[in-house]
């Protein structure tokens, strides 16, 4: 007779751990060097911008739907700086975001100025929210979307947008 030879158990196998990736907003996250669009590819496109010509008209209002960093800085004449280029494509890739970020990186000027005016103008008839700690912040950051502050035009001050902004007759 033949020895019984004992089988080991099978041990399950592990899956293997991805290694941990800092977030892109993170200070310890590797810098990709993104060289974008040349110069001369810059130039040539604002040379492009012809308002009178209707098929210009019709992509560059296309871009501005798609675009929440463009239409902050081309519409409402703000200053985006490469991390609001990275929120607005983020608020374009989720339905929900939390972004944390210091003191004086633009959050309030972004998210509860730029973004509810441009989803007004981009989704006629959405509904935006805007949360606040307390009722007097969100009360002046209603304000300011209405009236403007400082360097930030309101919708009464946007000509060609000034009809987001209810009239005497719709109230």
């Amino acid at each position: 007779m033949g020895a019984a030879v004992a089988e080991k158990p099978a041990t399950p196998k592990k899956r293997p751990r991805r290694p941990k990736r800092p977030l892109p907003h993170h200070p310890a996250a590797p810098v990709e060097e993104d060289p974008g669009p040349s110069e001369d590819f810059l130039i040539a496109f604002e040379s492009v911008k012809d308002p009178n010509d209707p098929y210009w008209r019709d992509i560059y209002t296309d871009m501005l739907k798609e675009s929440l960093p463009l239409f902050a800085k081309d519409i409402l004449g703000m200053e985006v700086a490469p991390h609001l280029m990275d929120w607005g494509e983020a608020v374009n890739e989720h339905s929900r975001l939390a972004i944390l970020a210091a003191r004086d990186h633009g959050k309030s000027a972004f998210f509860s100025y730029a973004y509810p005016i441009w989803r007004a103008w981009s989704e006629p008839g959405v509904e935006v929210y805007l949360f606040s700690r307390t009722l007097e912040q969100a009360q002046d950051l209603l304000d300011i979307v209405i009236y403007g502050k400082n360097n930030l035009q309101g919708l009464i001050d946007l000509k060609h947008l000034s009809y987001l902004f209810p009239t005497k007759d719709d109230l």
